[in-house]
């Protein structure tokens, strides 16, 4: 009995000297659909010329989505900063762990600010291990995450394959 599954490969691309030197080489990146592109930041240091790497994305015709932004400790004391992350190209990726205890009070806090201010675009796992599977499922059901994803306009359907441009 064989089981009929299509993967497609996907990146998070982190934005730094090498990445814009693949960039400007023209090298064939990873994108989530059509040209959308998922891209983060550095967890400890915060991105110099931040647009410059969105305008350089946007002329290659990408369309970046910035990944778990809740979970950039150095934007903390400056929540309209995610408003103009959105404002000069970002699309915003929640990772669902955030909206729990999991990476800590702060990070929760951060999150459902970003959502409630209907910040985000995206949700997602950021799935790695076994752990992020269980805590996943302590925290959420299908219902639940139906609920959120209608609730936010969260719009993951247009990642779907089956909606991807030909």
């Amino acid at each position: 009995m064989g089981i009929n599954l299509e993967f497609h490969y996907g990146a998070e691309y982190m934005l730094d000297d090498n990445f814009n030197q693949a960039l400007a080489n023209r090298e064939n990146l990873l994108t989530v659909h059509g040209k959308k592109i998922l891209v983060e930041f550095s967890y400890i240091q915060k991105l110099n010329h931040i647009e410059r790497f969105s305008f350089e994305l946007q002329v290659a015709g990408y369309e970046p989505i910035l990944a778990h932004p809740e979970r950039y400790v150095y934007y903390h004391n400056n929540l309209a900063y995610y408003e103009y992350l959105r404002e000069i190209g970002f699309d915003l990726q929640l990772n669902l762990l955030s909206l729990t205890p999991y990476y800590g009070k702060e990070v929760q806090r951060v999150a459902t600010h970003i959502l409630e201010k209907g910040l985000y675009d995206f949700a997602c796992t950021d799935l790695h291990h076994d752990r992020h599977l269980a805590a996943l499922q302590t925290h959420f059901t299908p219902d639940s995450l139906r609920e959120l994803y209608q609730k936010y306009n969260l719009r993951n359907n247009e990642l779907d394959a089956e909606s991807a441009p030909a």
